[in-house]
């Protein structure tokens, strides 16, 4: 091989590696991102350790919905939450003897670790926000301790957990309005 023939060689394969790089910053930035799950706050939905698909352009097309789970920027720390949306702007989200009601109807949640939620709840979720909670009600820190988040602070909309291998499943679900 002569040296034009390298020189094209390697121009070429840095061609590729640099459109490869630029595809791979714009699908992780804008698109989709793989996330490990470090809490308890989620299960039985999602385990301490699980890892996630988020992808990122449902919260920037105002597509989120109720009983979506959703990582967004933890208001407290610098890192990322995951949680479950229970109001959307305007809903009326009551919390009171152990149940969930949002717009005055019970909410129907299957998913819950412990089927009780703890605290006493009676708000409006204002325009821009979101109401939040981890299926593991007993241990998680979510709305009932820090308020409504910012519809900005959204990351995007979990999709399906991927590992461990035998916990491979959907994290899509229903409207838990009854």
């Amino acid at each position: 091989m002569n040296k034009e023939n390298v020189k094209k060689e390697v121009f070429e394969w840095t061609k590729y590696l640099m459109v490869s790089v630029v595809l791979s910053l714009i699908v992780v930035n804008f698109v989709a991102q793989s996330t490990k799950v470090y809490s308890v706050s989620m299960q039985p939905t999602i385990y301490e350790g699980n890892r996630i698909l988020i992808e990122k352009i449902s919260q920037k097309m105002n597509l989120l919905k109720r009983g979506e789970i959703i990582a967004f920027k933890a208001p407290t720390q610098d890192e990322n939450f995951i949680k479950r949306i229970i109001g959307l702007p305007g809903d009326k989200v009551v919390i009171k003897d152990g149940k969930v009601f949002v717009n005055d109807k019970e909410l129907h949640e299957p998913y819950l670790k412990d089927g009780t939620t703890n605290g006493s709840i009676n708000l409006v979720v204002p325009s821009g926000k979101l109401f939040v909670m981890g299926d593991n009600r007993l241990n998680s820190y979510d709305s009932r301790a820090f308020g409504c988040i910012d519809l900005n602070s959204v990351v995007g909309r979990a999709l399906f957990q991927y590992y461990p291998l035998d916990k491979i499943s959907s994290l899509n679900q229903k409207d838990p309005i009854k």
